[in-house]
């Protein structure tokens, strides 16, 4: 497996530099489309360059614009540049970019996964006498860990954007959580350093915000046996590997061997990216074999209202209402975007609304998106939050285009 498809947009021609020395910078220029039908959020694409540039070149843009130099051949130059944009419907714009060394591009996404030192396993118990946390790219679960053993800070992966942030039980129960923002700030770096308690409440950045109980959270998988949604209670392994820290995107991978639900045993490789200016992130799933009845959905609390819309090409569940750890009005939009070519149906479980994928051998692509109005300059209410989700199914429907 591991075939994935890249999980941003992709333009079709190349962008072209005009060539100088490195001495003195180059100036390039790009126009972008949006369709008639398309929407003002913002948007990335990923564009090959015509000749490679250095790597510690950065191109300013003459609006809000950001662009990113990227290296995807690991020669240590740029090959492609990622692009962070916006504009509104059935307009176009020239966007003119110089290189400049001392312009120094905010970083706007971030993932990570830290493990527990200090140390020892006793049974599925990591025991320690303080609380100290290393950084790694790669991981793999002991046999022996489960959910509340403390060796994974906040339990899992983490990964955030200046809108949102994320977490995924990386255990069982394997379910996606979410972090509330108040700002733009990075902030999960600092997030759980002091155990497994602080970031449940409120903090100057903010705070974990959903209770996801015995539910999928916000789009993690699970597969149906008898009309119940098993979690990851009899797998393998899991294995985490992180792809990519980078300004405008990041990335990262878990892989699960032997996943058995009833007599059906599969192994699933799953990628997640986070783009800068988007509180969504995408996930890309590949089994080994074509299975029915792999699902994912959204936790369903009381005193929250369910949304459901269809476009051509996509759709989206969601709940906004009541349902934030934040205080007992505090609210909170939750949102799940699906290909309508990759879905068997909609159906209701016993903690969370479903979505049941078709059997496939291809990759399949969903998007999660989650909204608190505690973020400065976010949605304040359920009518913005409708917006923001009829918005974004228009940017999935009819996304910007290069001319």
């Amino acid at each position: 497996m591991n075939n994935f498809y890249s999980p941003v947009g992709i333009a079709g021609g190349l962008l072209f530099l005009t060539a100088c020395q490195s001495t003195s910078p180059a100036a390039l220029s790009i126009t972008v489309n949006n369709p008639d039908s398309g929407s003002s959020l913002s948007q990335i694409i990923d564009i090959p360059l015509s000749q490679p540039l250095p790597m510690q070149q950065n191109l300013r843009a003459n609006d809000n614009s950001r662009i990113e130099l990227l290296d995807k051949d690991g020669d240590n130059l740029a090959d492609a540049a990622r692009l962070q944009t916006s504009i509104d419907a059935g307009h176009h714009k020239t966007i003119k970019f110089s290189l400049d060394p001392q312009y120094q591009l905010p970083i706007l996404t971030h993932a990570e996964l830290s493990t527990r030192v200090g140390g020892k396993w006793h049974g599925s118990d990591y025991i320690a006498g303080y609380f100290g946390f290393e950084t790694v790219e790669q991981y793999q679960t002991p046999p022996q860990a489960t959910d509340h053993s403390y060796h994974l800070r906040y339990e899992g992966p983490g990964w955030e954007n200046d809108q949102i942030g994320y977490r995924l039980y990386l255990d069982w129960r394997n379910a996606i959580d979410v972090f509330g923002k108040k700002n733009s700030d990075i902030v999960l770096p600092q997030v759980g350093q002091d155990g497994y308690e602080s970031y449940h409440h409120m903090s100057d950045w903010g705070q974990d915000l959903l209770k996801v109980g015995s539910a999928l959270g916000v789009g993690a998988l699970g597969r149906l046996d008898n009309g119940k949604v098993m979690h990851f209670q009899h797998h393998r392994t899991m294995h985490y590997q992180l792809l990519e820290n980078g300004h405008l995107s990041s990335a990262f991978e878990v892989d699960y061997k032997d996943w058995k639900v009833a007599d059906s045993t599969i192994d699933v490789d799953t990628r997640y990216r986070i783009n800068a200016g988007d509180a969504a992130t995408i996930i890309e799933v590949e089994t080994s074999k074509p299975v029915d009845n792999l699902v994912t959905g959204l936790v369903r609390h009381p005193h929250t209202v369910q949304l459901h819309k269809q476009g051509q090409q996509w759709g989206y569940i969601a709940r906004y209402g009541k349902q934030s750890l934040a205080g007992a009005d505090d609210e909170l939009g939750l949102a799940l975007f699906y290909q309508l070519d990759q879905v068997a149906g909609l159906q209701e479980g016993e903690h969370d609304d479903l979505v049941l994928f078709k059997p496939s051998s291809k990759i399949i692509s969903y998007q999660i998106l989650s909204a608190w109005p505690q973020l400065k300059g976010g949605i304040k209410d359920q009518a913005e939050f409708v917006q923001l989700l009829n918005d974004k199914l228009k940017a999935l429907e009819h996304p910007l285009q290069l001319q």
